[in-house]
């Protein structure tokens, strides 16, 4: 295997076990992010290596490591964050207090952070060193030149099933799984070494990726806002007219501002796409 993609790999586990141990600290949001970031670039390999050969399917040693679990109860604490960040914009915006939803959502900040910190307590760390001596072995199996062609092809397959979204209609409503592919070509890019190029196309490019991601991110962002917003709605079942007419603008706006996000990145990624395979 080349080293420098032994390297990658290394990186990946150490800065999710390291930045998983510092995760639950206070001012910890830079340390989940790191180690949540990781544990994406890890989830791209073992898809890679189901794809590439039936034969080395991770899935059993990824799960037992728990990090699909891990990343998953530390995105809840991040997206608690969120929404208190969406509920102080309008709350400036209008000069009013939504004090009932935002005890709400802290609440439920509080349940994720508990749900975490039990994630983090019970953290099987030998089990992640398993997975990353195991993913290693498979990889010193494979010449570089495969490793390459295998990882162009695994790219190539992400790019064919968005357009295949685009050519049918359906990237709106599959704008999250869209979302998925859009990672799998990021990460691979990264693990591939090509930062500016890709196999002579220039078009595909790590920051044009990048870009993409994060305005779908900023979707799912308001998406999941709006999700809670309905959420608490539901939960509180308001009877008076203050109430209803205050919380019935916040959530025009929060419906609104979805809207028009989520149309701006089904449009920058049909561009940006229709660029990159021309």
């Amino acid at each position: 295997m080349h080293v420098r993609a032994e390297l990658f790999i290394k990186n990946q586990f150490n800065t999710f076990n390291d930045s998983l141990i510092f995760s639950y600290m206070p001012d910890n949001e830079l340390s989940i992010h790191e180690f949540r970031t990781s544990a994406k670039r890890i989830k791209t390999i073992k898809k890679f290596l189901k794809t590439f050969h039936s034969g080395w399917d991770v899935a059993g040693y990824y799960n037992k490591a728990k990090i699909g679990i891990t990343t998953k109860a530390g995105g809840k604490v991040r997206e608690m964050a969120i929404d208190h960040g969406i509920i102080l914009r309008f709350e400036n915006e209008i000069n009013d207090t939504y004090s009932e939803l935002t005890e709400w959502i802290g609440l439920k900040e509080i349940d994720a952070e508990q749900n975490f910190k039990e994630c983090w307590i019970d953290y099987p760390h030998d089990e992640l060193f398993l997975l990353e001596f195991i993913i290693l072995n498979i990889f010193k199996r494979i010449r570089l030149r495969t490793l390459v062609t295998e990882f162009d092809k695994f790219i190539i397959s992400r790019l064919l099933k968005i357009r295949k979204l685009i050519r049918a209609g359906k990237l709106k409503e599959q704008l999250h799984y869209s979302r998925k592919l859009i990672k799998d070509i990021k990460y691979s890019l990264e693990f591939r070494g090509l930062r500016s190029k890709y196999f002579g196309n220039k078009r595909l490019t790590h920051h044009r990726i990048t870009l993409i991601e994060d305005k779908i991110g900023l979707w799912h962002d308001w998406m999941v806002f709006t999700a809670d917003l309905e959420e608490f709605l539901r939960e509180m079942n308001f009877t008076d007219e203050k109430r209803l007419s205050r919380y019935g603008f916040l959530m025009e706006r929060s419906h609104a501002n979805l809207l028009a996000v989520e149309n701006s990145a089904v449009n920058l990624v049909k561009n940006q796409f229709s660029y990159i395979l021309s």
